[in-house]
Parts: structure tokens; C-alpha cells; sequence
């Protein structure tokens, strides 16, 4: 990694902090980590990407499953709000999200 070009950016992805061995890079602030709390949605960002999707109308309630059920994890909303769409329910009788796409989305 510190062989890359000056200007170049390298983003790792991974479910837990660098290892050690980036340890050099992170104190000479040549990497940074993003944690959950700083990419996962709030219940706001949830609210204005439903908003933004399927417009009014949609509960407070409804918000709230919505964000519970994703965890902030924006592909997730999205992937929800996309099958409810496709199979054109109705939010305000909605007891069940739509979980196929999310399914599919780490099978495939």
C-alpha cells in the first residue's frame, strides 16, 4: 500500500478493523476506518431515502420497521423498498417487508 501513486485512493472493504499490519499506515495517516456508525443510515437519512423512492404518505411507523429491519444498511433499503414496488404493495397494510431481493442479493 505504500507503493500507490500519490493522488491514487485504494478503498479495502471488510466486516472487521485492518490488521496490525496496517497499523503504520493508520498513525501516519495514510489510511483512515470507517466504522458502522459513520456509513449506516440514520432513522433521518432512512426517512429522506423512502421519501425520495416511494414519496408520501408513508407512516412514521412504517419508517421505523423500515430502519429496524435494514439496520441503516442503505443496499438493504433499497432493496426492499425495490420488491415492495415490484409486487406494487401497499405500505399502510404492509405486516411483512419484502425480503426476496435481499435473499437473492447475497445468494447470487
Amino acid at each position: 500500500m505504500e507503493l500507490i501513486p500519490e493522488g491514487i485512493n485504494v478503498f479495502v472493504l471488510g466486516q472487521k478493523e485492518p490488521p496490525s499490519e496496517f497499523a503504520r499506515l493508520r498513525a501516519n495517516n495514510k489510511m483512515g476506518f470507517l466504522g458502522w456508525e459513520e456509513i449506516g443510515l440514520t432513522r433521518g437519512e432512512t426517512r429522506e431515502m423512502v421519501r425520495l423512492k416511494r414519496g408520501k404518505g408513508v407512516t412514521d411507523e412504517i419508517l421505523l420497521r423500515l430502519h429496524q429491519k435494514t439496520e441503516g444498511w442503505a443496499a438493504g433499503l433499497m432493496l426492499v423498498l425495490l420488491g415492495s414496488r415490484i409486487r406494487k404493495q401497499d405500505w399502510h397494510s404492509l405486516k411483512e417487508f419484502p425480503t426476496k431481493e435481499v435473499f437473492d442479493y447475497f445468494v447470487l
